[in-house]
């Protein structure tokens, strides 16, 4: 378990720039840019995650766009919904470890998840012990590794007895 760790120390253990989709004013999709980022240590009840793979939904585009109640600082990097892997943790952090496969939301403002490297708050995060990242987000491996078909643990019946899902 890492605690402690700064952000001089995660820039010197990082291979490559870590990249995040940004936006310096709200608008269209015109206003993200991609820029490089340093991450940030995490503080207190916080995780490092390197992210694997994000979702998109409608939430997105109404943050992006300004048409939100949460109040939005400006600059943001984009994105919530997050899966990937546990890089640090910070103070108070006991439920996860460096390494363990993660998935869920960021942080309760619903964003920095569009970068490689996401802040979040641990409490909003779980063990994600069913599939591996190779295989993508919301699927499940078989046991030698293959992808498996793609389930939703029932959240879209209709779309599954319609057959929608297919193995990759």
């Amino acid at each position: 378990m890492t605690t402690g760790v700064t952000s001089r120390q995660l820039e010197a253990t990082l291979i490559a720039p870590s990249k995040a989709s940004r936006i310096h004013r709200f608008g269209g999709p015109e206003v993200i840019t991609l820029e490089d980022m340093v991450p940030a240590a995490p503080g207190r009840g916080e995780v490092l995650v390197r992210v694997k793979a994000a979702g998109v939904g409608p939430w997105d585009a109404w943050i992006r766009a300004g048409k939100t109640a949460l109040p939005q600082p400006l600059p943001l990097t984009l994105g919530s919904d997050i899966s990937g892997v546990v890089e640090a943790v910070g103070p108070g952090v006991t439920r996860f470890v460096e390494g363990d496969e993660v998935f869920g939301v960021t942080n309760p403002n619903f964003t920095g998840g569009y970068a490689d490297y996401a802040l979040t708050t641990a409490s909003m995060l779980a063990t994600h012990r069913v599939a591996s990242h190779r295989c993508g987000i919301s699927t499940r491996c078989g046991g030698d590794g293959a992808p498996g078909a793609v389930r939703t643990g029932g959240a879209y019946p209709r779309a599954e007895r319609a057959g929608a899902w297919r193995r990759w």
